[in-house]
């Protein structure tokens, strides 16, 4: 399940998505976000809030990596 899961995550959905709830419950360590004013497909509601999130994402998820490359 999830729990094994040992990389950064960001789960994030549309606050206007019919389709998929957001979870009850993430599992630790997961970082969740809401993107306001989008649906179920946030790409085409907001593609520069995706994008942000996306370059935030993956600069966290790099200073994970750099970390791991030095052990």
């Amino acid at each position: 399940g999830a729990e094994r899961i040992d990389v950064p995550v960001t789960l994030a959905w549309g606050s206007l998505d019919r389709l998929v709830s957001p979870p009850r419950r993430a599992p630790a360590g997961w970082t969740t976000r809401v993107l306001r004013d989008c649906g179920h497909i946030p790409t085409w509601d907001d593609p520069a809030q995706v994008s942000e999130l996306l370059l935030e994402a993956s600069a966290s998820a790099g200073s994970v990596a750099s970390t791991w490359s030095e052990l």
